[in-house]
């Protein structure tokens, strides 16, 4: 389905390997209210919000409800959408890259000199530097 969103739509082969990471939504055709936003629409939605940065309540209505898609995001949260998303994307690109990022471990440890530095603090407490 091609939505109205032209350039801020997702695009197709990537939406073919999103929509399956989606949870499944059971509809009942006899219950009433609102229609279900269509989660491509959604999607692209929180995309846009990534992307720019803005709050919930300054996208663009052309998305649909800023309460509506601040709800399917907490959905999704909840149902390990995104940490799906996130492993496919690593799995793409080690095979477009051809990388193995299992071997890979991120440095991010930090310590400090054990005498301080060269630049370090006076002990007294002062703010002082020692050299």
């Amino acid at each position: 389905m091609k939505s109205e969103l032209g350039h801020l739509d997702i695009p197709e082969e990537i939406w073919k390997r999103l929509r399956p990471l989606l949870p499944k939504i059971k509809t009942n055709p006899l219950k009433g209210g609102r229609p279900r936003l269509d989660d491509r629409v959604a999607m692209a939605a929180i995309f846009y919000r990534v992307r720019t940065g803005i709050q919930w309540r300054y996208i663009p209505p052309m998305f649909g409800s800023k309460s509506t898609l601040h709800r399917r995001f907490q959905e999704w949260v909840a149902a390990g959408v995104f940490d799906k998303i996130e492993k496919e994307a690593l799995k793409l690109y080690e095979r477009t890259v051809k990388i193995r990022t299992k071997r890979m471990a991120a440095d991010g440890s930090f310590a400090r000199a054990p005498k301080g530095g060269l630049h370090g603090s006076k002990s007294d407490g002062s703010r002082q530097k020692r050299h």
